[in-house]
């Protein structure tokens, strides 16, 4: 029996046994062509062995072969080595991420509480001695630390969701919406508004992450049907393509779907900041929830004819 080398390829990745080696592509030219004799090839590391007599014509197919494996073993190596940068840059991207949340969290938050608790000194302090024009500045220095703390508090969100691990079980979708709308109900005042549940379906899912995205969903509804003299929202579902389909459907303000291809990017607003408060990161955090479960989301509207928001999830 002969093993015939056809090369020596360096390896450089570190590989599981935790140092940088070399592989052999070889093949072995035996007279005794057996089960036995080729099992025992192939553990020696043989990507394939041929038999006496030795013919041109069987050699260079064998050969082709050897070598189109050992091409494979090297772009898995070079693949490896590739997955094992990537996976440390992404470490280092999460590491940044949380640096950055903290500083966010702790070191914008600090001095805001500053501006915005001074502001409400001025306004409560010294209200009798600022003349109006003044009063009414100190009233915009607030509203605008307010925003401004509202916005930390959303990217702080929107940033968390991507480290957050699901904790996935069965979600009995109808109950979870009938909490949501109680709690966004008791928020209404004695506005009175007409609210439709459909047959939902239970899904498999993260509950607490379900919530959030029929609570932003269902909030933008309410908020956005303000203008309504009768008010309708409405919460059903379909089947599509092997996934359940839910929607949150409003006869409000609506939009332009012309206009709406970042709709689920972060801070992105359709209607000014005196027509509708929020920051414009409500749908993107719904977009990435959605996502993260398999999912995906998309919407439905004409200006002043309401809106439809659907996302997908599986079974």
């Amino acid at each position: 029996m002969k093993i015939v080398h056809i090369d020596e390829l360096p390896v450089n990745y570190r590989q599981s046994r935790g140092r940088e080696g070399t592989t052999q592509s070889s093949i072995i030219m035996t007279g005794e062509g057996t089960i036995t004799s080729a099992v025992a090839a192939m553990k020696t590391g043989a990507l394939d062995y041929i038999l006496k007599p030795f013919k041109l014509s069987v050699i260079l197919p064998v050969l082709a072969r050897a070598l189109a494996v050992r091409d494979l073993r090297t772009a898995n190596a070079k693949l490896e080595q590739s997955i094992l940068e990537r996976t440390a840059e992404l470490e280092a991207a999460n590491k940044e991420l949380e640096a950055f949340a903290y500083s966010v969290s702790h070191d914008l938050r600090s001095p805001l509480l500053v501006i915005s608790g001074s502001a409400e000194m001025l306004i409560d302090d010294y209200a009798t001695q600022m003349p109006a024009n003044a009063q009414e500045i100190a009233r915009n220095i607030m509203t605008a630390a307010e925003r401004m703390a509202q916005l930390i508090n959303d990217l702080l969100r929107l940033s968390h969701l991507g480290r957050q691990t699901l904790a996935k079980s069965s979600v009995d979708v109808t109950a979870l919406v009938r909490a949501v709308l109680a709690e966004l109900q008791k928020q209404q005042g004695e506005r009175t508004v007409d609210v439709h549940i459909g047959d939902l379906p239970d899904c498999v899912g993260d509950p607490a992450l379900l919530k959030q995205v029929f609570t932003n969903l269902l909030s933008n509804a309410f908020k956005f049907t303000r203008g309504k003299e009768k008010p309708v929202i409405e919460v059903v579902s379909r089947k599509e393509a092997g996934q359940n389909v839910y929607c949150v459907r409003d006869n409000g303000a609506g939009f332009d779907m012309e206009q709406a291809k970042e709709l689920f990017g972060a801070f992105q607003r359709f209607h000014s900041a005196q027509q509708f408060e929020g920051t414009g990161v409500g749908l993107s955090i719904v977009h990435r929830i959605v996502q993260r479960h398999g999912g995906r989301v998309w919407a439905e509207a004409e200006p002043d004819n309401g809106a439809s928001f659907y996302f997908s999830l599986p079974h």
